[in-house]
């Protein structure tokens, strides 16, 4: 019988292999990091983008949409339905015009500056403008929101956010 030499306690080629395959898990590691990182902002900005056309589509409709007797009858004849996005219209006093189903009585973000703000559980886009460019219109303060819970859903990889089957 053939007796096998005993392996040597240290081979180059074993430590090579070993520092080889821990720099690929390592570099594999850090780009997996930077592109979840970097789906989560623009995920972000994209959710931030669609508060903000929301609000600024409220703000251009003329004031008659909000003001009319007969606007609180037509929302309420809605039916309810489960909304990820919210929103509030006041007029240039404060008082409040209309807001979506879900959205509270009170401001989203009372006294907040024109952007983007997380205030307790809503991730708020606030839009004020001065008034119609025809000067027929008073000043509106708009504010559109998401909470903050549906927000970290969508931009985590949470089972039930799969795609639909066709």
């Amino acid at each position: 019988m053939s007796e096998q030499a005993p392996r040597p306690a240290w081979s180059l080629e074993h430590w090579l292999r070993w520092r080889l395959i821990g720099t690929v898990a390592g570099f594999w590691l850090i780009g997996s990091a930077g592109t979840l990182f970097g789906v989560w902002y623009e995920t972000g900005k994209v959710l931030d983008s669609a508060l903000r056309e929301f609000a600024e589509r409220l703000t251009v409709l003329p004031d008659v949409a909000f003001a009319d007797e007969r606007s609180e009858q037509l929302f309420a004849a809605l039916a309810a339905h489960q909304e990820f996005v919210v929103y509030q219209v006041f007029d240039a006093k404060g008082k409040l015009w209309v807001r979506s189903h879900a959205a509270p009585v009170q401001p989203l973000d009372a006294g907040a500056p024109t952007g983007v703000r997380e205030t307790g559980e809503w991730r708020v886009f606030t839009l004020a403008s001065q008034g119609a460019p025809d000067g027929q219109g008073e000043g509106r303060r708009v504010q559109v929101a998401e909470s903050v819970e549906h927000r970290r859903k969508q931009v985590s990889f949470h089972k039930n956010n799969a795609a639909p089957k066709a």
